[in-house]
This record gives C-alpha cells, structure tokens and sequence, in this order.
C-alpha cells in the first residue's frame, strides 16, 4: 500500500513538472487553439434575453457556466464599445462618431482597441486589430487569462524562494481570484497584470543582468506594461497599485545593486525605456485633451474626493464568502456580487508568522514591507485624513472601499510570501499550528457572524464554509502541505473558476434580425443618429453594430450632443456624468430623472428629435398609435414578434 501511495505522489510531482518545465509551450497551445476556436468567458449571452429573435436559431452563445446579467460593464459597456470600433467604416479609430453623436474617445472608454502607437501598451487588443471582433474577443480573454497565469507564478517563485508548487498553486490563485474574475474586463483585472507584469519584468531585468538579450525582453515587457498601466484611468486603484510597484521597485533595486552594477548598455535601456513610455503618454495627452479634461470635470466621478475611514471592520471578512457568490446573488447591504468580490488571504496568521520569524531572525524586507503596506492600506479604510494629506498623497482618488480591495490584494501576496517562509523554515511545531489556524479562522468567522453578512446564507451552509476553511488553515499552519494544495486548488475552482461562463463566438449579438436591420439600413444611410427609447434594449446594441447613436454609455459627456435639446445647459447637473443614458419619448416638456450615480433617463418631448437630428428610433413601444396626431410621424420600417422590438424612421 505504501509503495503505491507513494508512487501516485511521484506520478503526481512528475506532472506538476512537466506542466512547470513546459508551461510556455502549453500557454501557447492553449491560447492558439481557444482563439481558434473563439472561446472566451464574457457575458455577453445576456442579449439572447434582450434581443431575442435569431437569424440561426440554432446557435448558441453559451458552452459550459452560465451568463452574469450583474456583469453588466462587462456584457452591456465594455464588450460593445470594443464590437463599436470594429464595426466602425474608419479602422479602429481613436474618436468613434457612432458612439453619441459628436463621438468618444475609445481610449478613455475602457481601453478600446484603438489604432495608434498606445496600442502598444494594450496587448490583449491586438487581436481586435489583426483578426476583428469575433476572433479577437477570444484573443482578449485567453490572451490576458493565459498571461496573468504565467506571470503569477514568477511573481510567486520571488515571494516564495522558487518553491515551485506552491507557486504553481498561487498562479491559480492570484488569476482566479473573485476580484480578479468579477471585475476581468474592467480596472481590477488590467491593474493586476499590469503590476505583476511590472514587478516581474524589473525583477528579471537584474535576475539576468548578463544577458543583454533578456535585458532588452524585459525592457520591452516594462515598457508595454506601464504603458498599459497608465492607460487604464482609473485612479481610484492606480494610486495604491502604483505604490506598491514603488516599494517592489526598490526592494528589488536594493537586492540586487551589489551584484548587478550598472553600465552604459544599462543606462542606454532606461533612458530609452523613459523616452518611450513618456512619448507615448504625452501623445495620448495631447491628442486625448479635451476628452480628459471633461472626464477631470464630471460630477461624477471627476468632482469625487474621498478622505478614508468609510469601512466596517467586518467587511475584511468578505472574501469567505466568495465562495458562494457564483451560485448565490449577494444583495445585502446596498451591496453585489462585484462589490463584494475580494482576495483570498490569510492575513491574521501571515502576521503571527512574521512575528514569529523575527524573533528567530528567519525573514527578510519583503515580508516586513508586505506586512507595513498592508497596514497602511488598512489605516486609510478605518481612519479619516484631513483633506490637505489625502491631496499630497493622491489619495484623495481613492475611496475606502477600493482601498480595502486593495488591502486584501497585499495581504494575498503577504499570505504567499508567509507560506513560502513556514514551508522552508522551522518556525514552530504541529501544535502551535493548530492554535494559529483557530486563531486565523475565529477572526474571520466573529466577523461575518456579528454582521449583516450572516444574513447572506442559512447557518448550515455558513457550517460548511467554515469547514472547508478550518480544512485549509489547519492544513497551513500544521504544513500538512498536500492537504493544503488540494484544499486550496478546490476553494479557488468554487469562487474563482465559476465565475465567467465558458462561450463561444458573438453571435448574442449578431446572429439576430436586428442586428441584420441596423447593419443594412446604417449602411444605405450612415449619418442617420438612432435613438433606442425605454429600458429595454440599450443604445450599446446600436453602436455595437456600426449605427451612430444618440444614447448608450458615455465615458464622459458629449457637450455638443446635449446643448441641442439643453442649450444653456440648465440640466448639466444630469448628464456632465459617466452615464447610463436612457431615453423615454413623452408629448410634454423635456426633463431629466437621476436613477443612479452613473444612470440618467432623459424624458424627451417628440420636437426634441429633429433637435438632435434623430432619425431612427428602436422601441417595444407602438409609437404611431401612442404619438397619432403629433407633429411627428413614425414609419415602421423593421418589426419583430418574437420579442417585440420595433425600429421607426421619424418623418418630420
């Protein structure tokens, strides 16, 4: 029996080496065959219940998993400002005219993939630009899943002293985290690879200081990824990512001055490396002012400062929880499944390791600098700063709750360095273990059972969370190793793995009738602005397929847009906004609903639309029976029985 327990762990280890030895080999298989196959995990099979009427009834979006409506800047925003400029007559252009009728700037909306040299920063756009939407949606998602794999686990091999199945684990880990795959298309998934991408590039810079060759690999790969960094704009995550990239910096300098003194190929590098990112990012300036400027000038978010200390201790305990929010909606406490997605740590115990090493003097300055970072980011969630300090500091752009998000992304980091340290190292027995796992967990645990998180599930299924969780640390901290890689692998395929459903294709968008409608009549008149009026189909589906459009998502206000039914802009209050813009057609005066910080309904009176120059209008709604008699006409010139939809042309 023991022979062949003890072959299955070889056969095991064997594995896990092939797949470490060979892992650039396997990610490229991978990748090919998912783009080949136009695999990726977003959402956007939500418009299969939206637009419902299909041209092949028989396909579908959706392999494995299931669609996430509250996903919504994914599916809704972000995919379809991506499908806007490939369908776009000018080839991926920086200002994208369909998307509100003066046109966005598709750097700032979400890092659209646009044609100029900032696309450089943006690799996992590169397939929108050489293989168009279908193939590039899967270049997107398999691009950056595959790379944000590879890139954790060097990060993780540093923070564990090349203890490679760990790290292997922690790849997973860090890639499948719920913040990570909540948030994949958005801010939190572009700033963790761009900073693990930084982290790891300076690191090997010095690691292979004699190679020329991998110096210049890894200039390239600074370059792109701060680049990319930048260009997320986003700085309520930016700010505290970016000091953590300082602190790695210097870490990373401080460790390796002695043996990798620099020289004039070094000092040729960075200034090149300087030159070019700064060349870049002044020509996304100057060519991108206006738009940046308006977006600084918002109500919301450009006008937001926050100060810190607007979280509740028991809210670090929301990660627990993440194991539940694939198959159980989080609606508690003003609160969803994004929001409440969070980083896998162990902080509690990662601490008490520390401690515990010091006073055997086992541990070096990244733990320390890992432990002190994390604490600050803390100090900013509980505790308020006067309004001159948050200035200096940039931290003004941070509200607490993305600065507790960015807690718990140290803390994971902590938690890797701190299990790397107590698998190499002696640091106590099974025994004391087992009190700091019980400690850990207890934390956690009074947490959400003194919180309204306990009303989230019953107590039975709180029973197995915390079973599954007394399972990994006791497996930690006692170092029952094994234990703990099968444990850990099993948590992060429950909250992380199920998260984005496994799809095929774009056909929720353009396998449909309507799609064919907008497409066909853009094309015999291009200048023609469509409206989509009510909630139940969004103006995103129309710039998605290449029509120009007066509502949708804008990034940032379209001024010109808004003056012609608001000329002295008495109601900018309304739309100087990121927003959602809805339109609902009414025989009275023109006004304005705000349904949300980021969602607006501009009730329009009918003589509005020759104002704006709207001319097709996308509806549920029987607009010549409820507007007969008016002074504008409607001619129906698409209707659907399937789902109801109805496109007008206005007859003025």
């Amino acid at each position: 029996m023991k022979q062949k327990k003890i072959k299955k762990l070889n056969l095991a280890a064997n594995i896990v080496n092939i797949i470490i030895k060979w892992r650039f080999i396997i990610a490229i298989i991978v990748f090919g065959l998912c783009v080949a196959l136009k695999i990726h995990g977003s959402s956007i099979g939500m418009w299969d219940d939206i637009v419902k009427e299909k041209i092949n009834p028989k396909e579908e979006t959706v392999i494995m998993g299931k669609n996430r409506p509250i996903r919504s800047d994914e599916w809704l925003v972000e995919s379809t400002y991506y499908f806007a400029q490939s369908m776009s007559e000018e080839y991926y252009p920086l200002i994208n005219k369909n998307v509100t009728t003066s046109g966005q700037n598709m750097i700032m909306s979400y890092n659209a993939p646009v044609s100029d040299i900032t696309v450089i920063g943006k690799p996992f756009n590169w397939g929108f630009l050489i293989l168009g939407k279908e193939y590039g949606l899967s270049w997107y998602w398999a691009f950056k899943m595959i790379g944000l794999i590879l890139l954790s686990y060097e990060l993780a091999m540093i923070l564990t002293r090349k203890n490679k199945v760990l790290s292997l684990v922690s790849a997973f880990w860090i890639t499948y985290s719920p913040a990570v795959q909540w948030w994949f298309m958005q801010h939190v998934g572009d700033l963790v690879f761009f900073t693990i991408a930084i982290i790891v590039s300076f690191y090997k810079y010095f690691q292979n200081h004699s190679s020329i060759k991998y110096r210049i690999i890894n200039s390239i790969i600074f370059i792109s990824s701060a680049i990319g960094f930048a260009l997320v704009i986003y700085p309520a995550l930016q700010v505290p990512f970016a000091y953590l990239i300082i602190v790695f910096m210097i870490l990373i300098y401080l460790k390796f001055r002695k043996n990798s003194k620099l020289n004039k190929a070094d000092y040729v590098l960075m200034t090149c490396i300087v030159a070019i990112i700064f060349s870049v990012l002044v020509y996304f300036i100057y060519t991108s002012y206006d738009a940046i400027v308006l977006s600084l000038n918002t109500i919301y978010p450009g006008k937001r400062v926050s100060l810190g200390g607007e979280i509740e201790l028991f809210q670090l305990s929301s990660f627990m929880l993440n194991t539940y929010i694939p198959f159980r909606d989080f609606t508690i406490g003003g609160l969803n499944n994004c929001e409440i997605s969070s980083f896998i740590n162990f902080f509690i115990g990662s601490s008490i390791i520390l401690f515990v090493s010091m006073r055997k003097k086992k541990v070096d300055t990244v733990g320390v600098t890992l432990f002190v970072l994390s604490t600050c980011q803390l100090v900013w969630c509980f505790f308020k700063f006067p309004k001159w300090f948050a200035k200096i500091t940039f931290l003004s752009y941070v509200p607490s709750a993305r600065m507790s998000l960015m807690f718990n992304f140290t803390a994971m980091l902590f938690s890797i360095w701190a299990i790397g340290l107590l698998f190499r190292e002696k640091l106590f027995s099974k025994k004391s273990g087992l009190v700091i796992a019980i400690i850990n967990l207890t934390f956690y645990v009074v947490l959400i059972l003194s919180s309204y998180f306990v009303e989230y599930i019953s107590m039975k299924w709180y029973g197995i969370l915390f079973l599954i969780y007394l399972v990994i640390n006791v497996s930690l901290f006692c170092k029952l190793k094994r234990v703990f890689y099968i444990s850990m692998m099993m948590l992060i395929m429950l909250s992380g793995m199920t998260v984005n459903p496994l799809a095929h294709g774009v056909g929720a968008i353009y396998n449909k009738t309507l799609s064919k409608a907008i497409i066909d009549i853009s094309k015999e008149d291009p200048n023609g602005v469509w409206v989509t009026e009510g909630g139940e189909i969004n103006g995103s589906y129309v710039y998605a397929n290449g029509a120009k459009v007066f509502n949708g998502i804008q990034f940032y206000p379209d001024m010109d847009k808004w003056k012609k039914i608001d000329n002295e802009y008495k109601d900018a209050f309304y739309y100087n906004r990121y927003a959602h813009v809805r339109v609902d057609l009414i025989d009275s005066e023109t006004n304005y609903n705000l349904n949300g910080l980021d969602s607006i309904t501009v009730n329009m009176n009918l003589d509005d639309l020759p104002k704006a120059n709207i001319k097709y209008v996308i509806t549920t709604r029987n607009l010549q029976r409820e507007f007969l008699g008016s002074s504008i006409e409607f001619e129906k010139i698409y209707n659907s029985d399937v789902d109801g939809i109805k496109i007008y042309k206005v007859l003025y």
